[in-house]
């Protein structure tokens, strides 16, 4: 009895889709972090393996000629750029083969043919140098600051270069001129995202030594060490965050998510409740609010929001899951399996629910069905813990 009591506690009242295992346990159960290479900006180094050495000097883009109609109208893309043979090998590159740019979509280079424009395959030997461009022809409308140039060959390995001039400058400013807050902001948010760990968290130190407390840059400590896995720090950054900081809907709705993520409930709900009351809310932020206020145990609250949300037929697994986890806390055993059974239909793989319906039936003393969704829940793979509650239920009933 005990056993199925814990187990009931276990997968729904501290449910890991909803974060509120310990962070500890947490790391041991998510998988490793894929390993990925780092982003450069332009006029940086970007060292590519086998020695070569590859740097965007400047980018242009241009109206083109091209298409006779105004919704073919197109642009070309000019990517001027250096490649240095620091090795004693020569190299070949192909750049119709191992170039790309991504701004919104994938776009590979064109055979412009005037001189100084790179398509075929051409070898640099040991110790030299060569420049040359890249042509790509995007839709005129294909516009984003944050253009990607990938090289990818077998014998090179992969190379990414950030074409974003914004960044670029304040990159360059950087090194001279401190920044101010925004600047900051932008620079911090692309070292991280471009998994430049070491730069970013001695950027944004410095950064915190500057300007302190300031909402959005610990969001941005925090997301560095929720990263890096050090869940104890982003936590502890994330309880600095007053909810009275004077921040917009955007950078609030941000620090709410961040929050929650990180287990921070009363932080994530004292921003979102202001918000909540000038009624700018959607309903999957309303979802947030409602789940923190589940997890701050005010249930009648959490329910009343919910359930207002599901009037206006909103579907999400996580929006029936907490009905149903709240229901129960309440008692009402019926609407607890009907909200789970809700969850199943929208996400049939959501083991969860499964489980739970098998703890109410045991509950209401039909171990049959007990077994037979405990039976099932082991059909949809849960993680080992999980699996390894249901053995010893499922033991304790023969």
């Amino acid at each position: 009895m005990n056993l199925i009591k814990r187990s009931s506690e276990a997968v729904h009242s501290e449910n890991k889709n909803f974060l509120c295992i310990s962070f500890a346990l947490l790391l041991m159960l998510i998988s490793p972090l894929p390993v990925n290479a780092q982003i450069y900006l332009i006029g940086e180094d970007a060292p590519a393996t086998n020695n070569l050495v590859i740097s965007v000097n400047s980018i242009e883009r241009k109206q083109f000629t091209g298409g006779l109609a105004a919704q073919n109208k197109q642009d070309q893309i000019e990517i001027s750029m250096t490649f240095v043979n620091i090795g004693s090998k020569s190299i070949t590159i192909t750049p119709s083969e191992d170039f790309s740019l991504t701004i919104l979509h994938k776009f590979l280079p064109e055979n412009d043919k005037k001189e100084g424009f790179l398509f075929n395959s051409f070898t640099l030997p040991p110790g030299t140098q060569s420049r040359g461009k890249l042509a790509f022809k995007v839709a005129a409308d294909e516009v984003h600051p944050a253009a990607i140039l990938s090289c990818t060959n077998e014998t090179i390995g992969s190379v990414e270069i950030n074409c974003d001039l914004n960044i670029s400058k304040i990159f360059e400013k950087n090194k001279s001129t401190p920044l101010d807050l925004n600047e900051s902001l932008i620079l911090g948010k692309f070292l991280i995202d471009s998994n430049r760990k070491a730069e970013a968290e001695k950027f944004l130190m410095g950064s915190y030594t500057r300007f302190g407390d300031d909402p959005q840059l610990l969001v941005l400590l925090a997301t560095l060490s929720k990263e890096s896995r050090d869940i104890t720090k982003a936590s502890e950054y994330v309880s600095r965050i007053a909810p009275e900081s004077n921040t917009g809907k955007t950078e609030s709705l941000q620090i709410a998510k961040d929050a929650f993520n990180l287990g921070q409930f009363e932080i994530c709900a004292k921003m979102l409740e202001p918000l909540y009351e000038k009624q700018s809310l959607e309903d999957k932020e309303l979802l947030i609010l409602g789940r923190c206020w589940y997890f701050q145990k005010d249930y009648e609250r959490a329910k009343e929001i919910l359930s207002e949300i599901e009037s206006r037929q909103f579907v999400d697994s996580q929006l029936y899951f907490t009905l149903a986890n709240i229901n129960d806390k309440l008692d009402d055993l019926p609407s607890a399996i009907h909200y789970w059974e809700k969850t199943l239909e929208t996400d049939p793989n959501h083991y969860e629910s499964m489980f739970n319906i098998g703890v109410a039936h045991y509950k209401q003393k039909d171990l049959g069905k007990a077994k037979e969704y405990w039976e099932k829940t082991l059909e949809l793979n849960p993680d080992e813990q999980t699996k390894e509650i249901i053995e010893n239920a499922l033991k304790s009933l023969q």
